[in-house]
């Protein structure tokens, strides 16, 4: 069996939550296949969107949990199990609010830094060892709520600022695919400037 590369993208599944900030992972994956004219199939075992293609020469499966967030680790799990993928080969792709917006950055391994997404990843997974891309949507004193301010959709002017954003996480992810973790570390990890510490 070919090695399989999975891309997961976090978010809430439903209209409403659709263009809120804490489904910008969504929404950079969905992008990623509308830009190569992919297009995901529901699967009711693995409780995702799924699609299976060759992304730079590689064989890549991109998934959209349709669990909400905070179990995202269920349907991760259930992938991964059912597709053998090794820990190496998984990139999780989700927002941050302790990144500045417009900035990016993905690591190699590490803790959840409070995203309870990740967390659920971690935790059903057993393990930190995997990439993850963070999409900053720095949160700011002016909205002090942190479940209100990351349930909201984007203001007008952020979404006209989002479309270099995504076009730069969707070329990271293209990074990964092709060379690796490391290599993409070195190539996207700067100027990302770091917020203060919030959870959620």
């Amino acid at each position: 069996m070919a090695k399989l590369k999975l891309i997961v993208g976090l978010g809430n599944p439903g209209k409403d939550y659709e263009k809120s900030r804490h489904n910008l992972g969504f929404r950079v994956v969905s992008e990623l296949a509308k830009g190569f004219k992919l297009r995901f199939k529901k699967s009711e075992v693995l409780q995702s969107l799924i699609l299976q293609a060759k992304i730079k020469n590689e064989n890549v499966l991109l998934c959209l949990p349709l669990v909400f967030m905070n179990n995202s680790g269920e349907a991760v799990k259930k992938i991964i199990a059912r597709k053998k993928i090794n820990f190496k080969d998984l990139l999780i792709v989700l927002d941050d609010v302790n990144l500045q917006s417009g900035s990016l950055r993905i690591r190699a391994a590490g803790s959840s830094g409070g995203h309870n997404g990740l967390n659920s990843i971690i935790e059903s997974l057993g393990a930190t060892q995997f990439s993850r891309l963070r999409l900053g949507i720095g949160i700011t004193k002016r909205n002090p709520d942190l479940t209100d301010f990351v349930l909201a959709s984007f203001s007008k002017e952020e979404e006209r600022s989002l479309l270099p954003v995504i076009k730069k996480a969707k070329d990271c992810i293209l990074s990964w695919i092709k060379q690796g973790v490391i290599k993409t570390m070195n190539e996207f990890n700067q100027n990302n400037d770091i917020t203060y510490g919030v959870r959620h």
